[in-house]
């Protein structure tokens, strides 16, 4: 048995519903055709989360975005496939059937503590996706990044301000070790 766990992450994060599929070993294809229950999705992105009966992980997860009646191009469907107002926390107390039963709270994921890691994990796959175009934003070719000179310069310029904290930290360290009684002497 496969269950279908249906979120909406944009405009709103919900969870919409879920339906559940028997399945079989291999690829299983299960049409979708934007219904819950016999109603229309309304237009919005949605991941469809797949996960069989017992098991701890998703198995598969598919964006999906409903449009009726409107076309789009394919960098508007490309920005609506990528967009989610949902944290990391948020779509797993969505996508979690047993989230009451688990002592979780439905609206916000967990505890302070599981709110924070969600978005220092937001912050670091941001970060991460964004250090990929920096060579690009230079205008350094993908063949080797060390030939441009503007790249040589920062680099030695990040270098000389991490020598220079390291000599400023060092000789701030020294300063409070030595004694400050000097009428003991």
């Amino acid at each position: 048995m496969l269950r279908f766990t249906i979120v909406r992450v944009y405009p709103s994060c919900e969870r919409v519903g879920s339906f559940v599929v028997r399945g079989q070993r291999g690829v299983n294809r299960v049409p979708f055709r934007g219904r819950v229950r016999g109603k229309r999705l309304p237009d919005g992105t949605y991941r469809l989360r797949v996960r069989p009966r017992g098991a701890r992980a998703d198995v598969a997860v598919v964006t999906v975005v409903i449009v009726n009646g409107e076309r789009m191009t394919s960098a508007d469907l490309r920005r609506a496939r990528h967009a989610s107002v949902c944290r990391a926390a948020e779509l797993a107390a969505a996508t979690d059937d047993d989230a009451t039963a688990a002592g979780k709270d439905q609206s916000g994921g967990g505890n302070v503590l599981d709110r924070a890691r969600a978005r220092i994990g937001d912050a670091a796959k941001a970060f991460s996706a964004n250090l990929g175009r920096i060579p690009g934003r230079l205008g350094v070719g993908d063949d080797d990044p060390l030939s441009n000179p503007f790249v040589l310069i920062v680099i030695g310029l990040l270098t000389l301000s991490t020598a220079t904290l390291g000599t400023l930290l060092l000789a701030q360290i020294v300063r409070s070790a030595e004694p400050t009684d000097r009428t003991a002497r």
